[in-house]
């Protein structure tokens, strides 16, 4: 999540900021007025790190408390960043400095943030769902060839089950379109701004590929390969789609292609959970009982997975439990390990470029798409 949406200035303080060790840092969203900047950053003087963990909510559902942590509410702020930029330039930063320029700085870039409901050209747009009178919608990329069914790929947005915005994977999505895909980006209930527990996510990841199975001949797809993907709170959503019974349908991808996601949300094995995420948040008795990783099975499709070895939000550790339990019950399960990367590392730069390809690879292997 972090950096997303910041334009030129705002990317240059961005680099500056790295350069000083920042690992990770996130905009979070809590509706269209508010925003929250965190960032953990390490700092030799206080024995490694500060700000460890995110917000108690909103930051992909984990819960943590941070250490001295950053955080700048503002309700409609305005901050020039050209000025941010050119007095960054001129102090030698401190620690404390910098926790203050990168609340200033994601404050600033409110205005930035993609709009919600999104606008998305050349995508065509449907409802999949209605609850409560509210219409969910997907975006749909990529045309219809009659005689011809074509793969297809939902993806599901993260914010941590409380906020974010289909946009995050338009890139993902127009690649894949181009390689002869249907390729649609799906909207679902967060707690922001609808009130919901995760459970409802789920359940709308669960009645989108449902409503897309059942539309394949209308969208030009292959019923027998459609894929669910996505990143943190929306890779658990697109998990829970391919492990989770019930809900409102048992439909199951095909595949599933996962950033950075949270799989395992109690202990399982030698994987011991270090935070427990409030059954209330989850919409659930029990964390295990939304867990992806504690409902492998037969039905369960071929998944890669892609993970910062460095992800403080989602350890590595949680989606190894999921890789370790996909393989003791004979599933197909790819884990690929991106060394020193942080949470949200997917959504810029070089890594957004590898693991678009390590995605693609995936498909080719399946037989899904064509060698490029």
């Amino acid at each position: 999540m972090a950096g997303d949406a910041i334009t030129d200035n705002g990317q240059e303080i961005w680099n500056l900021l790295e350069e000083r060790k920042i690992n990770n840092a996130d905009l979070v969203r809590g509706g269209s007025q508010y925003v929250c900047a965190w960032a953990s950053v390490r700092d030799p003087a206080d024995g490694g790190s500060w700000g460890k963990g995110g917000p108690d909510e909103g930051h992909d559902g984990h819960h943590g408390q941070p250490s001295d942590a950053a955080w700048a509410f503002q309700k409609k702020a305005r901050i020039d960043p050209v000025e941010l930029l050119q007095q960054f330039r001129q102090f030698r930063v401190t620690s404390s400095m910098i926790r203050f320029v990168v609340c200033l700085l994601l404050v600033g870039f409110l205005h930035a943030a993609p709009p919600y409901p999104p606008e998305i050209e050349d995508a065509r747009t449907e409802v999949y769902r209605t609850v409560d009178e509210v219409e969910m919608k997907l975006w749909i990329f990529g045309k219809k060839i009659e005689g011809q069914d074509k793969p297809a790929i939902l993806f599901f947005f993260g914010g941590g089950w409380n906020a974010g915005s289909p946009v995050q994977f338009e890139s993902q999505a127009r690649h894949f379109a181009e390689r002869g895909m249907i390729a649609m980006l799906v909207d679902y209930r967060v707690k922001s701004r609808h009130g919901v527990s995760a459970i409802e996510c789920v359940k709308d990841g669960k009645a989108a590929l449902a409503w897309a199975r059942e539309n394949a001949d209308k969208l030009g797809v292959d019923p027998k390969r459609i894929a669910t993907a996505g990143g943190s709170a929306g890779g658990h959503v697109a998990a829970s789609i391919g492990t989770l019974t019930g809900l409102g349908s048992d439909e199951r991808p095909n595949a599933m292609i996962l950033f950075n996601p949270a799989t395992t949300l109690g202990d399982l094995g030698d994987w011991k959970a270090h935070r427990v995420i409030a059954t209330a948040r989850l919409g659930v008795k029990k964390s295990e009982d939304l867990s992806p990783s504690h409902h492998i099975g037969k039905h369960t499709p071929p998944t890669l997975i892609m993970h910062g070895s460095k992800d403080t939000t989602v350890p590595i550790g949680s989606v190894e439990a999921f890789d370790k339990q996909m393989k003791k019950l004979g599933r197909l399960c790819k884990l690929i390990r991106y060394e020193g990367a942080a949470h949200g590392f997917f959504n810029r730069g070089k890594h957004q470029e590898q693991t678009l390809k390590e995605a693609d690879d995936f498909l080719v292997e399946l037989g899904w798409l064509p060698n490029s």
